[in-house]
């Protein structure tokens, strides 16, 4: 750079006291969290304006390491389609485009496409966007996604008609952005972050109704929780997981049951971690009670007692497992190395996948 470059902006230092559980502490730039105000804005065009000035003399190297870089992305890409219901679902990317096309086709991928959500569209009206959630509604009708517009990381909520493209609902705000459908097509469930930014609440919302109107199902007042929503991959339970670093508690509600009570699992015990799936008549869960390395057992809907289908083993641990609609396969780490076996429901038999390389992903 010149040895005529311009001093670099310096940052006013305005003392606040942020004192937090008798823990004192000064701040003097906590003005800067102050998004939107005009001292804040000016200090970043001033900072933004300073960097160009600075980097000036590399901007034709820059243009050429971005158009090498572009040069070695795929734009026009799709997904792995899946298959939900009656339809063919995926996403894909367009040349000279910046976001996902989320699409569909009915029955096969020689269907005719049908759009769900087109992010590049909605993108046309703001300078900021991330989608945090897309649900497809039980009948397939309707999409409910949730959307960033500010970089806050507070979700907005909006239901749109996929057939006509109609906005039905966009009165939600504030969102953590995960939501879920009930099976009744106009009940939804979405988590809402406090003031720290930490997901504390669950609420059910009915489709067109205000936000004011809605229900809060359950507020988590110990601050070292966080609030989760998610769906069983069978689709018919909803589980609100209530997970702190080395502790958790799942709520469980039938999802033909929208205004029902959500059901505790299993009560959080100090140090206790545990994850429940669904399939079929039972409950399957992984869980580190009395297991260090966590253990997998099963328990029918009906009640009754547990059964183990892994134990606790001193030099495996029990990663993960994900249900398909006849097979559950569980990732282990066996002495620090990945390892899957499969469990076959209708035979309830284990097979272990054998692969090539020991290292593999």
């Amino acid at each position: 750079a010149s040895n005529h470059a311009p001093s670099p902006p310096v940052a006013e230092m305005i003392p606040k006291d942020v004192t937090i559980h008798g823990d004192k502490r000064i701040d003097p730039y906590y003005w800067l969290n102050e998004k939107g105000t005009k001292p804040v804005l000016d200090y970043l065009n001033a900072e933004n304006n300073y960097s160009i000035e600075q980097m000036k003399h590399t901007e034709r190297l820059q243009d050429e390491l971005y158009r090498e870089m572009r040069a070695r992305i795929k734009e026009d890409d799709t997904t792995v389609p899946y298959k939900f219901m009656n339809h063919i679902y995926y996403t894909r990317t367009e040349k000279d485009n910046q976001y996902d096309v989320y699409c569909r086709k009915r029955d096969s991928m020689d269907g005719k496409e049908e759009i769900t959500v087109d992010l590049n569209k909605l993108a046309e009206k703001v300078n900021y966007l991330t989608l945090g959630s897309h649900k497809i509604s039980p009948n397939e009708k309707m999409v409910a996604f949730t959307i960033d517009t500010s970089g806050s990381e507070r979700y907005k909520l909006i239901i749109k008609d996929i057939q006509s493209g109609e906005i039905l609902d966009e009165n939600l705000t504030n969102l953590e952005g995960s939501i879920e459908w009930a099976n009744d097509n106009i009940t939804l469930f979405y988590t809402i972050l406090d003031d720290a930014h930490r997901p504390h609440q669950l609420w059910r919302h009915t489709l067109g109704n205000k936000q004011s109107q809605d229900s809060l199902v359950y507020q988590e007042k110990d601050e070292r929780f966080f609030v989760g929503l998610h769906r069983t991959k069978s689709g018919a339970f909803l589980k609100m997981e209530l997970e702190s670093n080395i502790t958790s508690e799942v709520h469980l509600l039938d999802r033909n049951d929208p205004l029902g009570e959500w059901q505790i699992f299993q009560p959080r015990e100090q140090e206790v971690e545990y994850y429940v799936y669904h399939h079929g008549d039972y409950f399957y869960q992984i869980t580190n009670k009395n297991a260090i390395n966590f253990k997998l057992i099963r328990k029918r809907l009906n009640g009754g007692g547990e059964e183990e289908l892994i134990p606790n083993r001193k030099t495996t641990f029990l990663d993960n497992l994900t249900m398909f609609k006849d097979h559950m396969a569980v990732l282990e780490r066996v002495n620090g190395k990945l390892e899957i076996r499969v469990f076959d429901f209708n035979s309830e038999s284990w097979t272990h996948l054998e692969m090539d390389e020991e290292i593999y992903s």
